[in-house]
């Protein structure tokens, strides 16, 4: 019986339960796979058709060793001004704007100082820096042992490199 239930045509009444248990299994096996394989993420735009800009290169970091250099010369110079050796003009790597505020104001060692006291640099540290602004913090100690901090914001100039631009005591 099995082997003539083979070879015998469906019938038209069959037909339909066949096709919908046919159906019925296309649909799982997909579903399976869906499961198991997911899609390939799909773009959510359509290819543009404008020809592609050139993209250029992300900034690159500024020069730390020329940072901490011309921030260092500064802070020299600034200190013995502060202390009372030096006038504005003597100190260096400074915009011309910070210069001019600082000989508006006399330093407050002006003659309170003399200006053989001594102030030594402790530590210079980059608090944050990109290829155009910086800022760090100065720490310095005077013989008398105080110890004071000093934030420094810097710019960096194409010709002449960094130049600090403005104090924070």
């Amino acid at each position: 019986m099995k082997r003539r239930c083979r070879s015998r045509p469906i019938t038209p009444g069959e037909r339909g339960p066949a096709f919908a248990l046919a159906s019925a299994l296309l649909v799982a096996l997909a579903a399976l796979a869906l499961l198991t394989h997911p899609p390939a993420q799909r773009r959510a735009t359509p290819p543009s058709t404008a020809p592609a800009r050139p993209t250029t290169p992300p900034p690159a970091a500024p020069d730390r060793h020329e940072l901490l250099a011309d921030a260092r010369l500064f802070t020299l110079g600034y200190l013995a001004y502060l202390y009372g050796g030096a006038d504005t003009q003597s100190i260096p790597r400074v915009t011309f704007a910070l210069r001019r505020a600082l000989a508006q104001q006399p330093p407050p060692a002006k003659g309170r100082r003399s200006p053989e006291r001594r102030v030594r640099l402790l530590d210079l540290q980059v608090l944050s820096a990109s290829t155009t602004r910086a800022r760090v913090v100065i720490t310095a100690v005077d013989e008398t042992g105080a110890t004071f901090a000093i934030h420094v914001a810097l710019e960096h100039h194409s010709v002449g490199g960094w130049e600090a631009s403005s104090l924070e005591h």
